[in-house]
């Protein structure tokens, strides 16, 4: 009789939980809340239950019903507007944000921003990459908040000069080409000095912070650039060498050309790939190299096929070439255009002169310094914010193809932690970071 009570019991256990299972949440929160005491004080609790999950039940369907046909015809309206729907949706969603975002020279712009009410008054205003501001193109922005933050990094280059829709050059570059140029000297503390450089210089103290913690490349590539901050930048990334994984191997007749180990290399192009010295060539008033341009043709076939060995997905490799010179970016684009399109398929590229990369980065970066005559190299290529921008693009992997014999002893004038400025071989420091990471490579290495 005992056996038969226990079994009928433990049936019932099994019911209970199946039950349990099929419960909405609302009732079985409310069955599970203390032990089950079979009575009418326990059915009255389930019922009460029962009650209160049918009205809530009942409440979302009503309101579906009403809401339901109004919110869908709304998400259909947001992605698919007319002109008149974005001049009546417009003002409606910038009165309902608390942060806008817009490029300086837009903010000044009556009819698309100041004539909004919404955009006439900011509690705050933020402007990034203000190095590379001159002081009209801050000058609307800062006036739209109370509180205004500039955040910049001083030691990178300073405002550029626009001549023509599509040409853009330094002043240190059209000085170059003609120091009588009136219109552009009339502006030279302008554009040769960011006003952020004065202003962070002369700012109490209490008004300024150093931000000294990067997380955007690998620490083998930062101290590359950690010369130009004083030795002060520290890594952020957690794990950098997983973070920061190119991913790619390369192997040539020469061995290996790279590895997961390796995030900077310099590929020596004082020689070609049969041994002869090469130089530069005069294009104009500027400079190209050969012997460069077609070193990076070999590497982008040999990062294509590395990429593609490694599975990544066709065009999904970022990798930027960079160079101090108009001439080079046409000479290696003309090259890139007659290579064969499986030959990059796997990789997204972006070439221009350093001047343009400012406030971008790339997964691999190739820069090509072009110069190739012991000790001359101008002023153009001495500039330290110029060598910085350019060397520090990069997240995972920093190719730079220079002629060792031209920038090793180059002195660079460098601003020093007393405002003093000083020389020091800045290619030389690069160098001796490349060799300490076995990264050193020669042009026939790419054959």
């Amino acid at each position: 009789m005992l056996t038969d009570t226990e079994g009928q019991i433990r049936q019932l256990e099994y019911s209970w939980a199946d039950t349990l299972a099929l419960l909405p949440d609302e009732l079985r929160a409310c069955a599970e809340a203390g032990p089950l005491l079979i009575g009418s004080k326990s059915l009255e609790m389930l019922d009460a239950a029962r009650a209160s999950y049918t009205t809530d039940t009942e409440s979302r369907l009503t309101h579906h019903r009403f809401w339901g046909p109004i919110q869908a015809k709304w998400l259909h309206l947001l992605e698919h507007p007319t002109e008149v729907d974005r001049k009546r949706l417009t003002p409606l969603y910038l009165k309902r944000c608390n942060i806008v975002g817009a490029t300086c020279s837009y903010s000044g712009n009556y009819r698309g921003f100041l004539s909004r009410t919404e955009c006439a008054r900011f509690d705050i205003v933020i402007i990034d990459e203000v190095s590379k501001a001159t002081p009209p193109e801050l000058l609307v922005p800062a006036l739209l908040g109370g509180k205004l933050i500039l955040a910049g990094d001083y030691r990178q280059l300073a405002p550029t000069f626009k001549e023509g829709p599509r040409l853009q050059r330094s002043f240190t570059e059209l000085a170059e080409i003609d120091t009588d140029f009136e219109k552009v000297a009339r502006f030279k503390d302008m554009l040769t000095a960011s006003l952020f450089k004065k202003l962070i210089h002369d700012a109490p103290e209490i008004l300024k912070q150093e931000l000294i913690e990067q997380h955007r490349m690998h620490p083998q590539i930062m101290d590359v650039i950690n010369q130009f901050y004083d030795n002060q930048l520290q890594c952020g990334i957690t794990n950098p060498d997983t973070e920061c994984d190119h991913g790619l191997v390369i192997k040539t007749r020469s061995g290996e050309f790279l590895t997961h180990k390796n995030h900077v290399l310099w590929v020596d192009t004082s020689r070609d790939s049969r041994g002869r010295l090469a130089y530069e060539r005069q294009v104009g008033t500027s400079k190209a190299n050969p012997t460069e341009a077609e070193s990076i043709v070999r590497l982008v076939k040999l990062l294509n096929q590395a990429a593609h060995q490694a599975g990544k997905a066709p065009g999904s490799v970022e990798l930027g070439i960079i160079t101090f010179y108009g001439p080079q970016v046409k000479l290696i684009r003309q090259k890139l255009d007659k290579l064969n399109p499986t030959n990059k398929k796997f990789l997204r590229i972006r070439l221009s002169t350093v001047d343009n990369f400012q406030g971008i980065e790339q997964s691999l970066v190739i820069v090509s310094l072009v110069r190739s005559k012991r000790g001359r190299i101008g002023n153009f290529a001495k500039t330290f914010e110029r060598i910085n921008v350019a060397m520090s693009r990069a997240q995972k992997l920093l190719v730079i193809l220079g002629a060792i014999q031209t920038f090793a002893h180059v002195d660079v004038p460098l601003p020093s932690a007393d405002g003093k400025t000083v020389r020091r071989k800045c290619y030389g420091h690069i160098l001796d970071v490349v060799k300490r990471y076995g990264g050193m490579r020669r042009t026939r290495d790419l054959s």
